[in-house]
């Protein structure tokens, strides 16, 4: 048997293991909760996981390209918040919109130009970002939620064709991401510069040019992640949002994105937010402490960067 053909678990995981992992755990929550496998339970879970799985979006994106963005939950705090009080004081959804995507937008533009002209490692750029943006929240809200934002109700309550807005939402802006992923020269380049950051400069990809993009990019989906919270909590809540960014980042990991760079998919995604929205629920249901739950979440985000460089080695190693 040739070397390139034997078989290696880590390769198994990457193709076949997480379906497995996501039947076993399904199998397991309904056992807990027979009433998890009804057809309304399930639209709910994903309605739930919305919020944290466009963020999860937003940071496969970066991963792809070598980057990432640990200010993301934090932002996408400050955006629901300016975005409902864009809401409340314009009564214009179209205004709510671009508020709250812009307000991200801008966060993320720092810090791609932080990254990029200024040489900033990225987690230290969007650390800095991230505190930035949990003061200009606390200022801006004095704290409080800011309510009356009504005209968001048909977001998270409405639907079609027996399908909630939200998860249609959800399941076009994963569609719109991977086509740009796999059917555009800006996808190609952020495969490209996270696999080889050299190697792509020599081939005269304008590098800095595009993690810019990406950032913009992870931007427009952080702040549509701040409106969905502001519509499924109908309020603007600056204490909601900081912490999503780790559920995105461990979501993507256990989907299969490469922590390294150069690989991963909106299907890592929507796979691993499942995963992790059954395994919240899980621990829910059986009344584990939430700082227990952190602590199973960072230990599973371990174990899939370990398995994936373990994976990644034995390849080269073939």
């Amino acid at each position: 048997m040739k070397k390139s053909e034997k078989w290696s678990l880590g390769e198994f995981y990457r193709k076949y293991g997480i379906f497995l992992v996501m039947i076993f755990l399904f199998i397991m929550a309904s056992i807990l909760n027979r009433s998890f496998v009804k057809p309304q339970n399930l639209l709910n879970v994903l309605k739930q996981i919305t919020p944290f799985t466009i963020i999860a979006a937003a940071e496969t994106i970066l991963i792809i390209c070598g980057c990432i963005d640990l200010s993301a939950g934090q932002v996408a705090a400050m955006s629901a918040c300016f975005a409902a009080g864009a809401l409340v004081a314009t009564d214009s959804i179209v205004i709510c919109f671009l508020v709250g995507m812009g307000t991200a937008v801008v966060a993320s533009l720092v810090i791609g130009i932080l990254t990029t002209k200024f040489k900033l490692p990225a987690f230290i750029a969007s650390l800095a970002i991230m505190n930035v943006a949990k003061g200009i929240t606390i200022i801006y809200t004095d704290g409080q939620s800011i309510t009356g934002v009504e005209k968001l109700r048909w977001l998270s309550q409405g639907k079609f064709f027996n399908i909630p807005y939200m998860i249609i939402m959800l399941f076009f802006v994963l569609a719109i991401i991977q086509f740009i992923l796999k059917k555009t020269k800006f996808g190609l380049y952020m495969y490209a510069i996270g696999g080889n950051k050299n190697a792509s400069i020599a081939a005269g990809v304008k590098v800095n040019h595009n993690i810019i993009l990406t950032y913009l990019l992870s931007g427009c989906l952080i702040g549509l992640a701040g409106i969905a919270l502001v519509a499924r909590m109908m309020a603007g809540q600056p204490t909601v949002g900081p912490g999503y960014e780790f559920d995105g980042i461990t979501a993507s990991i256990i989907g299969g994105t490469s922590f390294t760079g150069g690989s991963g998919s909106m299907f890592c995604v929507i796979i691993g937010a499942v995963i992790i929205g059954i395994i919240n629920n899980i621990m829910i249901l059986m009344g584990v402490d939430s700082n227990w739950q952190l602590v199973v979440k960072g230990i599973l985000i371990a174990l899939a960067v370990i398995l994936d460089i373990q994976t990644k080695r034995t390849s080269n190693l073939q």
